[in-house]
C-alpha cells in the first residue's frame, strides 16, 4: 500500500517561526500563513506527497470552524474551546491521510502548526511565557493539533465527540491508558455510563478517579487480553466505585444532627 507523507519542519527551523508568532499579532499570522516553507523537507523515500491544495482546503476549512467558535477572538471559556476541539479532531482525522508512523512525527506536526495553520494555533493556546519551546506549538505529543488527531484516532468519533478537553487528557496523556486503545475506548464509555448514573458528579473529578484506579489495575491485570465485553464490565465496576469515592467527598461527614 502506498502511504501520502507530509512536509515536515525541523526543530532549528521551528524555533524562529515560534519567535516570530511570539512578536506578532493574530491577524500578522493569518496573512502569512503559508503551504510552503523554505526549509521544509520530505520523507527521504516519499512516494505521494500532500499537494500545496489539500494543505490550502485544510486550512480554509479549519478556519471556519475556528470563526465558529470566535476566531480572532481569544476565548477564556473552556466549553468553548471544547467544542473546537471535537470539531477539529473530526476534521483532521477526515483530511490529513495519515497513517499512525507519519501521525508520531513531530516535524510533520511542526510544519502543519507552525507553517499552515500558525494563526489558529495561537488562538487555541497562547504562548502566554513566550517561550521558544512552547510544547503547544512544537510538533510533540502535546501539540495542540496533534493531540486531536490521536484524540479522533484512538477514541473513535463517537466517543471523542462526547467528552472535553481535561477528561480527555486523564486518558490521552497517560501512555498506559492511551497506548491501548480498546482500553482507553472502554475507559470513555465506562465514564460516559458513570456520568449518565451520576449527573450531580463533576465530571473531570470522576474522569480523574476513574482514571487513577484504572492504571493502578495495568500492572497487575492484562487487559489486552480481554474481550470488549470483558474490559467494559471491568471498566464499568472501576467508573461505578469511583462514583461512590467522589459522592463521598461531596457529601463530606455526616453532622451530629443527621
Amino acid at each position: 500500500m502506498t502511504t501520502k507523507n507530509y512536509p515536515r519542519l525541523g526543530y532549528a527551523a521551528s524555533v524562529r517561526l515560534i519567535e516570530r508568532m511570539n512578536r506578532v499579532e493574530l491577524a500578522t499570522l493569518a496573512r502569512t500563513a503559508s503551504t510552503s516553507h523554505p526549509q521544509q523537507y520530505d520523507y527521504p523515500t516519499a512516494i505521494i506527497t500532500c499537494s500545496e491544495s489539500e494543505l490550502s482546503d485544510l486550512r480554509n476549512e479549519a478556519l471556519e470552524i475556528a470563526k465558529t467558535y470566535g476566531y480572532p477572538r481569544m476565548s477564556t471559556k473552556s466549553q468553548t474551546k471544547s467544542l473546537f476541539d471535537r470539531e477539529m479532531s473530526s476534521l483532521l482525522y477526515q483530511q490529513l491521510d495519515l497513517i499512525e508512523t507519519e501521525a508520531a512525527q513531530e516535524e510533520v506536526w511542526n510544519f502543519l502548526t507552525l507553517v499552515v495553520l500558525p494563526d489558529i494555533a495561537k488562538w487555541r493556546y497562547e504562548n502566554s511565557g513566550k517561550s521558544l519551546s512552547y510544547n503547544r506549538w512544537l510538533g510533540g505529543k502535546r501539540n495542540v493539533f496533534r493531540k486531536l488527531w490521536w484524540r479522533e484516532a484512538t477514541l473513535g468519533h463517537a466517543l471523542n465527540s462526547k467528552i472535553y478537553e481535561d477528561e480527555a487528557v486523564s486518558v490521552m496523556e497517560r501512555a498506559r491508558l492511551s497506548g491501548q486503545p480498546a482500553v482507553a475506548r472502554a475507559m470513555v464509555r465506562g465514564f460516559l455510563d458513570s456520568v449518565e448514573q451520576h449527573p450531580d458528579i463533576a465530571r473531570t473529578a470522576l474522569m480523574r478517579a476513574g482514571a487513577l484506579r484504572v492504571r493502578q489495575l495495568v500492572p497487575i491485570l492484562c487487559l489486552e487480553s480481554l474481550t470488549e465485553n470483558e474490559l467494559d464490565a471491568l471498566i464499568i465496576e472501576v467508573f461505578r466505585r469511583s462514583s461512590e469515592t467522589c459522592a463521598e467527598k461531596t457529601s463530606g461527614p455526616a453532622s451530629e444532627e443527621d
